[in-house]
């Protein structure tokens, strides 16, 4: 396993073609995707790790979009000397866009494809009146598990959930904080997921992401809630790869493209 304090390469395949980045929800870390590296054995899987959660647990989470995604831009440098795809879910959707608008500001390599799940695009408003984050603490609680993501092992045991609430609430303030600023759709295809009982993000929004793009776009609706489970998880899992395999041993330009094979709609 390679380490860095930002992030970690569960399984080392330096001969992949492509990694595969990660970006988690809110209140989560590497731990939800680390399997992730097993299942998909074609691509090195990278876990991003933000201060307040696991190994940093004791730092104080980020509270606003802008410095995080600055901090996280130079972090990740290691990662983007090659071919790489972005995912994130929900918080980590949002936070991959703003990562991809800054990566290209600075002339940065940008990724194969930017894939997201259970996220409301960029420019869809926030909802005032409905920030998570300002809830007293059993009521967020039950809000989480509302949504689902959350093992009930760790639901059943609140004290625990207390002290993880820090972290979660500062997630929440990034999303509830955050305003768009128009700028040019990004020369980087993206495939978003939506889950048709998803309570946070309509079909509408989720396919706002189109807007996003100059390059191709694919909304895929699953039947599930916000989270994933593990057929959809499969369904995610297979479309990340199966791009990457139509491009392997190519090598693109800095800047992103339209993946080989790809066709909008697919």
């Amino acid at each position: 396993m390679t380490v860095d304090r930002w992030w970690q390469v569960p399984v080392a395949r330096p001969d992949a073609p492509v990694r595969l980045i990660c970006l988690p929800h809110a209140g989560g870390g590497p731990a939800g995707y680390a399997h992730w590296a097993g299942r998909i054995t074609g691509m090195e899987v990278a876990l991003v790790r933000p201060p307040g959660r696991e190994a940093r647990y004791a730092e104080p989470p980020y509270r606003r979009i802008g410095p995080l995604v600055t901090d996280l831009a130079t972090a990740l440098r290691p990662l983007l000397d090659d071919r790489y795809v972005l995912y994130g879910h929900s918080l980590g959707a949002l936070v991959g866009y703003e990562l991809l608008q800054h990566l290209r500001a600075s002339g940065a390599r940008l990724p194969d494809r930017l894939v997201v799940s259970g996220a409301e695009a960029p420019d869809v408003g926030r909802r005032a009146g409905h920030l998570l984050h300002r809830l007293p603490d059993d009521e967020l609680i039950d809000r989480a598990a509302e949504l689902g993501g959350t093992p009930p092992a760790l639901l059943a045991n609140r004290d625990l959930l207390r002290l993880l609430l820090p972290t979660l609430r500062a997630d929440l303030e990034v999303a509830e904080t955050y305003r768009w600023t128009a700028r040019p759709a990004l020369p980087v295809p993206i495939h978003a997921f939506h889950g048709r009982r998803d309570p946070l993000v309509t079909p509408e929004a989720a396919a706002r992401w189109q807007a996003h793009t100059d390059s191709t776009f694919d909304l895929t609706a699953l039947p599930g809630g916000h989270f994933l489970d593990a057929a959809e998880e499969s369904v995610l899992l297979a479309a990340i790869d199966r791009p990457v395999a139509a491009g392997a041993g190519r090598s693109p330009a800095p800047g992103g493209g339209t993946i080989p094979g790809h066709r909008a709609g697919s």
